[in-house]
């Protein structure tokens, strides 16, 4: 490695990229599960900005990060970089509390950068902050969404990591990409295996969206959860809904399915109920 790209610091993403998961969705989910008599509060909070939200779940959410499922090829490669000497920097638009928790966890962060109570560090907020910490064209950016294409356009060099071609070719169009990190391709239920369900309590409730009209994928969503947690209750929302699905999701053990749009009062009760 040059010595000029050893002196440029290396900033990476975290959810989706680091990690496996989103800590917004950890974070909800374990608010609900700690008190769902205060669900209705998240649309509250929402309505302020995200940051807001974020910042009181954060206020009243304990995440352990040494269980979170980490993408160990992108840990090892970051690893190595701070080896041979460069700066490694987390930049996410999750909260400061678990990022900063995170970055003691693996050890080799040197810096970092996250949403607080105000900026929800995402996008263009990200890519201005980052601009001002280190200079236009004076950072490389490892990420992996379509949130990250203004940050990319702001980095001295690309890297993807794990995203969809058209997520990789935007990238490409507005950087240049020196390194791709890919994962393996598990779907919906790749999607329940980063959510951890193993390690849930049996009363935690979990929200899963039906996806579009593809009635196989979202009953064999439901089913992997049914399986891995018999005891979790699972509601099912939907804004395709048929009799056929609704019978047959209620069938293979979800607790209620919600037709969209869905009166909160409804959405309350069942919480309430558990």
């Amino acid at each position: 490695m040059s010595e000029a790209t050893l002196s440029v610091p290396l900033v990476v993403d975290l959810d989706g990229t680091l990690i496996l998961t989103d800590l917004l969705y950890e974070s909800t989910l374990k608010f609900v599960h700690q008190t769902p008599v205060q669900v209705l509060a998240l649309p509250v909070w929402l309505a302020q900005g995200k940051a807001v939200l974020k910042h009181r779940l954060a206020e009243r959410v304990s995440l352990d990060t040494a269980s979170l499922p980490y993408d160990t090829s992108v840990i090892a490669w970051l690893r190595e970089e701070r080896r041979l000497g460069r700066r490694i920097v987390l930049c996410t638009a999750s909260h400061q509390k678990y990022a900063h928790a995170i970055a003691d966890e693996l050890g080799f962060i040197d810096e970092v950068i996250a949403t607080d109570g105000v900026t929800n560090m995402s996008a263009e907020n990200k890519a201005q902050a980052l601009v001002d910490r280190f200079g236009d064209k004076g950072f490389d950016y490892a990420a992996n969404s379509h949130d990250d294409v203004p940050v990319w356009a702001r980095a001295r060099r690309a890297i993807v990591v794990a995203a969809r071609p058209g997520v990789s070719r935007a990238a490409r169009s507005v950087a240049e990409v020196t390194k791709e990190i890919g994962r393996d391709k598990g779907g919906l239920l790749q999607w329940v295996k980063a959510l951890r369900i193993h390690q849930w309590s049996k009363n935690v409730l979990v929200f899963l969206p039906l996806v579009g009209a593809h009635e196989a994928l979202n009953l064999a969503l439901l089913a992997d959860v049914r399986r891995k947690a018999p005891n979790t209750s699972v509601i099912m929302m939907t804004a395709f809904g048929t009799p056929e699905i609704t019978a047959n999701a209620l069938r293979m053990g979800a607790l209620r399915v919600l037709n969209k749009p869905f009166n909160m009062h409804d959405l309350e009760t069942v919480v309430q109920s558990l």
